[in-house]
């Protein structure tokens, strides 16, 4: 069997959201040890998650939902995607 492998000219960006800098660290290594992937920010709060998806411009976001209110901020950063 032949599998096609797609050459990434452009490294995926992703944009890690969460309250609990252990999450976010981890995410990092995570990301950083992969080629093709590059965190272009960290963030902890809807606000500022909103505001780096509009400056930064993101491929993901990794959001952190680990709660009611978390998943409903999440759905905030959705909507800024999709205002892009």
């Amino acid at each position: 069997m032949t599998v096609a492998v797609r050459a990434i000219s452009k490294p995926i960006s992703i944009l890690i959201v969460s309250i609990s800098s252990i999450t976010s660290d981890l995410l990092m290594q995570a990301f950083a040890s992969q080629p093709g992937f590059i965190v272009v920010g960290s963030v902890r709060t809807t606000e500022d998650a909103i505001e780096m998806v509009g400056v930064e411009m993101p491929d993901i976001a990794v959001i952190d939902a680990t709660e009611e209110s978390a998943a409903l901020s999440a759905m905030e950063v959705l909507e800024g995607f999709n205002a892009m």
